[in-house]
């Protein structure tokens, strides 16, 4: 589990003991902390409080997972790729692209001309040499 946060508890639970929890359930956490001001990430999200290391660092720990810290959008984007690769994905990944072939009118419409042509050509709109 990925946890994007800025590490303040404000819902009223313990999160170290959902933390355990979730470690007896065998979920790894990985959490990520932003914050420390309104630039950067933070200022996108509306957080403004600085990020809670200590707490964010204990719920990694008690389930095995690591915590990062990102004040960027570049810096982020390294973490996920960092996290990616501390837990390969054993699921494999078909990727089907759909395509629906429009071309059908135009063909017909274009046809359709051309024999429009080839038959007045052969009536009405006859060349004499």
């Amino acid at each position: 589990m990925i946890v994007l946060t800025d590490g303040q508890s404000n819902m009223g639970s313990d999160p170290i003991q959902m933390a355990k929890a979730c470690s007896e359930l065998g979920i790894t956490i990985y959490t990520i902390g932003i914050g420390g001001g309104r630039s950067g990430l933070a200022g996108m999200m509306g957080l403004s409080s600085g990020v809670d290391q200590k707490m964010l660092s204990q719920i990694s720990e008690e389930t095995g997972g690591e915590f990062f810290y990102a004040q960027t959008g570049v810096e982020l984007k390294k973490v996920y790729d960092e996290i990616n690769s501390l837990e390969p994905s054993p699921a494999e990944v078909e990727v089907y692209n759909l395509r629906e072939e429009r071309f059908h009118l135009f063909a017909c419409v274009g046809i359709f001309f051309l024999l429009t042509e080839w038959l007045l050509s052969q009536t009405l709109l006859r060349r004499f040499p």
